[in-house]
């Protein structure tokens, strides 16, 4: 129970990566929020992205981003400061997979396969210019 004027803790989902407008990559959690209202709409179980602090901020970041807001047809009006959302065809689908493993951990499974491959090779060339014994009988 979380302590009171405390968010709760929510279960990471998994990791997701992108790039931000200026190339600079993005290591996002996946948790899956209970209940989001938006625009007068109550979704549940929704998933929303929180950044590894980084350069650009010290705090982290909550983003419902594009796999969210894609469930809505928008609107900006600028001129009146206002955001007209109103739900699409995609309101109710599935969100995007979330990877199980962080990017550390495929790094490091990548780096292993990899050494793994140039020791295998290592050993192929090293069998082949060998030559090979016949035992008789």
């Amino acid at each position: 129970m979380p302590l009171p004027g405390t968010a709760p803790t929510l279960p990471p989902l998994g990791w997701r990566y992108a790039r931000r407008a200026d190339g600079q990559e993005v290591e996002s959690r996946v948790l899956e929020l209970p209940r989001v209202t938006f625009a007068g709409y109550t979704l549940t179980r929704v998933q929303a992205d929180v950044e590894t602090p980084g350069t650009a901020t010290l705090l982290p970041t909550l983003i419902l981003g594009n796999d969210f807001l894609r469930r809505f047809d928008l609107v900006l009006d600028y001129r009146n400061g206002l955001l007209h959302a109103r739900p699409n065809a995609s309101l109710h689908a599935p969100y995007n997979r979330a990877s199980r493993l962080s990017r550390a951990t495929l790094l490091a499974i990548g780096g292993i396969t990899a050494a793994g491959a140039v020791l295998a090779a290592l050993v192929w060339r090293r069998r082949r210019g060998r030559p090979r014994r016949i035992d008789r009988a």
